[in-house]
């Protein structure tokens, strides 16, 4: 039978807990809401004998219950408990261990602000309210018949000091998380169930011998420095002095400080265990005899280098076990078949990694958003991934498709498809698209460096969302294919598209959503738009040419909704419509007051394209007024015939092919 980990046990007996809990929550209390009698508020529970006895509860218990319920409409709203009239004047509070009410004395077994009062279990959970009443507690003094306290009713109090804790408590869950000046407690030998101390000021902590499941209770306590576990406890022991707490049977470190020392047996790390640590020294040799390394172990640390990780004996580097790092450089031990995601994610100071023969699954988030990056190499030998010709890159081989590259990478001849975020966030510098390209994934190129012009070639078929997003030099973007694509969503949404000619059938105008520079967009005239494009380009559009590159001269009615539109009336600065020559044909936005629908070339707006046009032109340019265009003048739009932002002896040659064609 395969052993059960640290975390699945765990997990098991917290289970255990939960349904524990809701056998009781099954019970009906005398009061759905509760009940304040003298200065606190309790739900009161009436038992069988029978009842009594397999819960193990007294025939009269209660629970203290730290808010009142309402419902305002479809929301619901808590009314917090303060117990302002019980703190005392030297900041003492009591919790009382017996109440009486109508003739019964009821014993108080727990406290519970994790279930509605109807018995329903919380999504979420409740607190004591940060009132100026919580704040003046500095003791607290918990019933001496408490078993449970199944809520955490007292995280945040913030001048907490000290507590009491009654010799039959059980099972603690998050009780005092975020009480900041709790240095010291004594927790009783009863305890089984430890949770609830999370982010508070201990220098030192003790484990009950009874203690048999910990969940995530000393999180966050920075300056802890010694921790030791009863030398009775046959579920966890703090080995060889370690200043952790050690697994027994698993021999795994569920928990460590910065001045925990790894005993050599340990086999395992448990999730999370140095996170946010800040190591003294920022290199750190783990055990040889270490098998696996858990989930975000090592996230949030400074720590630098593991010399020695290549020699260890694990088989996956888990989800973020290195996430938010300060490691430069990591060798993945030769035992290593998977690499999950984010495992090196954010280590903004990463610059080698070399993935070794025997990885079989390597995910692309693995090192996402690694700008140091510069050397990222696959082993010779691995049969799934290569790193061919040099790139720089992993390739899945048998699709030849880049799924990870750094700033310093190429992309071989070879590769056909470009993965999801392949690039995202590297610095990575597109000298060209190339050729067999044929698809593109979500955000491959995401602030990158891209060619000021990008041609969409007819091999490329699919461009994934967001694919380009914020690439800030792109200028303009050329379709040169019409059938076959797909193109996701914002795939060049905050880039720096001027201009784009989008030689296809249809359009999505989400492509370029939030292109604050967009000003020119060139259709073919039967081009069918399926989008609204988003606000944030729309105010910078200044012309739409209607162009005929594969001579289609529809003329079906045709509707721009480009966001431009709202009852006929353009809401932005002047905006030129260009059709192909001489096109006169009536549009129901042909008088809308910010537009001018002309002839492409027709530069003096007089429905035709003829020789006045041409001289145009040539006076133009002999009068040395060549170069960069106007947007804000009709006339230099519409002598910008080929869209290049120039006014040169191009747009000669295609106004003269222009008079040609008549």
């Amino acid at each position: 039978m395969k052993k059960l980990t640290c975390n699945q046990k765990n997990l098991c007996l917290f289970l255990a807990l939960l349904c524990s809990l809701s056998a009781l929550a099954s019970l009906t209390p005398l009061h759905q809401n509760g009940i304040i009698i003298g200065k606190f508020r309790y739900r009161l529970y009436n038992l069988t004998e029978e009842e009594a006895s397999e819960l193990e509860r007294p025939l009269f218990y209660a629970e203290l219950y730290s808010y009142d319920y309402a419902k305002y409409d479809i929301y619901e709203d808590f009314k917090w408990v303060d117990y302002a009239n019980a703190i005392t004047s030297d900041s003492v509070l009591v919790l009382p261990s017996h109440v009486s009410y109508q003739g019964h004395t009821y014993t108080v077994i727990g406290l519970d602000a994790w279930r509605y009062p109807t018995g329903e279990t919380r999504n979420g959970f409740c607190q004591l309210k940060d009132t100026t009443y919580s704040r003046r507690i500095k003791r607290l003094v918990l019933p001496d018949s408490m078993i449970y306290m199944a809520s955490p009713a007292f995280i945040g109090l913030s001048n907490l000091e000290s507590i009491v804790f009654p010799p039959t408590l059980k099972t603690m869950n998050r009780s005092f998380s975020l009480c900041e000046k709790l240095k010291t407690v004594d927790l009783p030998s009863s305890l089984e169930v430890l949770c609830g101390f999370g982010l508070c000021a201990f220098e030192s902590f003790y484990i009950p011998k009874n203690v048999k499941t910990i969940n995530n209770a000393l999180q966050g306590n920075n300056n802890l420095r010694e921790i030791t576990v009863d030398a009775e406890n046959p579920y966890f022991d703090s080995r060889d002095n370690c200043n952790g707490i050690m697994e027994t049977a698993s021999n795994t470190l569920i928990f460590a400080t910065a001045y925990t020392e790894i005993p050599a047996s340990t086999e395992h790390l448990g999730d999370y265990v140095f996170q946010t640590i800040q190591f003294a020294n920022k290199t750190l040799y783990l055990p040889q005899s270490l098998q696996s390394i858990g989930k975000y172990c090592f996230c949030l640390t400074n720590l630098e280098s593991i010399p020695n990780f290549d020699q260890l004996p694990i088989t996956t580097i888990e989800e973020g076990v290195f996430a938010n790092s300060a490691l430069k450089s990591i060798s993945i031990p030769p035992t290593v078949t998977s690499v999950n995601n984010m495992a090196f994610g954010h280590c903004k100071n990463l610059e080698i990694l070399k993935i070794g023969k025997n990885v079989t699954e390597f995910n692309p988030g693995a090192t996402i958003i690694t700008p140091a990056l510069m050397s990222i190499s696959v082993e010779d030998g691995n049969t799934k991934y290569d790193s061919r010709d040099n790139c720089n890159a992993i390739i899945l081989t048998e699709s030849n498709t880049l799924i990870r590259g750094c700033k310093y990478s190429s992309i071989p001849s070879s590769v056909k498809h470009i993965g999801d975020s392949a690039f995202c966030e590297t610095g990575f510098e597109l000298k060209a698209l190339p050729k067999n390209i044929s698809q593109i994934g979500k955000c491959a190129f995401y602030e990158c460096t891209i060619p000021n012009t990008v041609r969409i070639t007819p091999t490329l078929r699919v461009i994934g969302p967001l694919a380009f997003c914020e690439c800030d030099n792109i200028e303009k973007l050329i379709f040169e294919y019409r059938e076959n694509r797909s193109i996701g969503s914002s795939a060049f949404s905050g880039s720096s598209v001027k201009t784009a000619i989008l030689n296809v059938d249809e359009v999505n105008a989400s492509w370029l959503g939030s292109c604050k520079q967009l000003h020119t967009i060139v259709l073919d005239d039967g081009v069918e738009i399926t989008n609204n494009v988003s606000l944030a380009s729309k105010d910078y559009i200044k012309r739409i040419v209607f162009d005929d590159l594969n001579e289609n001269y529809s003329y079906t009615f045709f509707n721009p909704s480009f966001g431009l539109w709202t009852s006929g009336v353009v809401e932005h600065p002047p905006l030129i419509i260009t059709p192909v020559p001489n096109w006169s044909r009536t549009y129901n936005f042909q008088s809308a007051k910010y537009v001018k629908l002309v002839g492409r070339g027709d530069i003096n707006i007089d429905e035709s394209v003829d020789g006045v046009d041409l001289n145009i032109l040539i006076n133009r340019i002999l009068n040395g007024m060549s170069g960069a265009i106007d947007l804000d003048d009709y006339a230099d739009l519409i002598g910008d015939i080929n869209y290049d932002d120039q006014i040169d002896g191009a747009d000669l040659n295609a106004i003269i092919n222009l008079l040609l064609r008549k």
